[in-house]
């Protein structure tokens, strides 16, 4: 019969409920609507394809995060039992692959998680590895770029960076997604490669769009193209607008603007920069 269930529920009232069922046991889940229609009816979430554990899984724990949920459970794979975790997305999708949060000697159980609002999980867990139970914890991340920062009110353009993925920061090729407003369709704009841009060209993560029109408000979100990938980053929002951000010298014979090209004349005869930001009291000179 079903045993040990555990739930969590997002701002819009949708809710993930999922337990131990089975012998040996597995880990089930059914995904609910706010209205408590089912958008994913019951399914096993503990297998793990090639990688299957030949003893029962136990003790589910799961939480709502930015993307959708995040599940740890108890395996015991014929030997001592090890802490597991995946991710889903909001139609109960899996995200990435799954993750053994530990291969220690002994027992690891009765495992949990939270997360932060960049998608950051902390796992904790009862561990006897030393000959006497103690808890133990480890940080975990959803494989997706982090940091990602939309400049707004650059004229006719919106500059883009962002982070790697936790633990993988030699990735080269992110795609770029865009959408006009929250709820509208998401489509691709662009592939960046970032090996084009020399042997450290994996640490310049940026882009930009020129596409982008004055006065209208973008949604982006960054993927990075790679098997382990977990999906599309959390998204950000920018507008860009006519007057742009400049940079203004008191002797340059033409006004600097931060567009990614420096111009013949921009800066041969500046001695002082002025920057100018609404968050400081006083312009900043260089």
């Amino acid at each position: 019969m079903p045993v040990e269930p555990a739930v969590a529920i997002k701002p819009n009232n949708q809710f993930f409920v999922c337990w131990s069922y089975g012998d040996p046991a597995d880990i089930h889940g059914h995904l609910y609507d706010a209205d408590n229609s089912t958008i994913r009816d019951d399914w096993v979430l503990s297998s793990l394809g090639d990688f299957v554990p030949v003893g029962p899984n136990f003790r589910p724990k799961v939480c709502s995060t930015p993307l959708g949920y995040a599940v740890v459970w108890d395996s015991h794979r014929g030997r001592d039992s090890d802490i597991f975790l995946k991710n889903f997305g909001p139609t109960g999708t899996q995200l990435g692959s799954f993750v053994v949060l530990n291969e220690r000697p002994g027992n690891q159980t009765s495992g949990d998680v939270a997360v932060s609002p960049r998608a950051l999980l902390i796992c904790a867990w009862q561990d006897d590895r030393n000959d006497n139970f103690d808890i133990y914890g480890n940080w975990a991340c959803l494989q997706i770029p982090d940091n990602v920062v939309a400049g707004s009110g650059f004229n006719g353009r919106v500059p883009l960076t962002w982070d790697h993925l936790y633990g993988n920061e030699r990735i080269s090729r992110y795609k770029i997604w865009r959408s006009i407003g929250v709820g509208a369709p998401l489509s691709q704009i662009a592939t960046v490669d970032l090996s084009l841009r020399g042997a450290a060209g994996y640490s310049l993560r940026d882009y930009i769009d020129f596409t982008a029109v004055n006065g209208q408000s973008y949604l982006y979100r960054i993927e990075a193209d790679v098997p382990e990938s977990g999906g599309l980053s959390l998204w950000v929002t920018a507008t860009p607008a006519d007057s742009g951000h400049t940079l203004r010298s008191q002797w340059a014979t033409q006004t600097p603007t931060i567009d990614g090209i420096i111009s013949e004349n921009e800066w041969q005869d500046a001695t002082r920069i002025n920057i100018s930001t609404a968050f400081t009291p006083q312009p900043v000179h260089l």
